[in-house]
């Protein structure tokens, strides 16, 4: 699932700022989460 995380960020074309970082940070998590009990 870690392997995805790049990828999201990549996809975003807008400047890395801080909220962006933790929001993309908070959201990967809770998808990683989520991403365990689905798989």
């Amino acid at each position: 699932m870690t392997k995805l995380m790049p990828s999201v960020l990549m996809r975003s074309k807008e400047p890395m700022t801080p909220p962006k970082v933790a929001e993309a940070t908070q959201y990967s998590l809770i998808f990683i989460q989520h991403g365990k009990s689905v798989e």
